[in-house]
């Protein structure tokens, strides 16, 4: 029902995990349906989420007129 309702474009949580997926280079799994090495994928994906939250955080520092000093 969620993956009917995300094709007809309404936004639900499968559309943002459909989203996150392909940000972070997993898209395949999502033509296949199936992760073949789950903890790998698991470590992977985390660790990809992470990085960003990292990144995010380090621009905003640099980008805060409050942190310049």
């Amino acid at each position: 029902m969620l993956k009917v309702r995300h094709a007809t474009g309404k936004t639900n949580w499968v559309t943002l995990a459909r989203n996150v997926l392909i940000k972070n280079g997993f898209g395949y799994i999502l033509e296949n349906q199936t992760v073949i090495n789950e903890p790998v994928f698991v470590k992977t994906n985390v660790q990809r989420l992470k990085d960003q939250y990292i990144q995010t955080l380090n621009e905003a520092c640099q980008n805060s007129p409050k942190l310049s000093t």
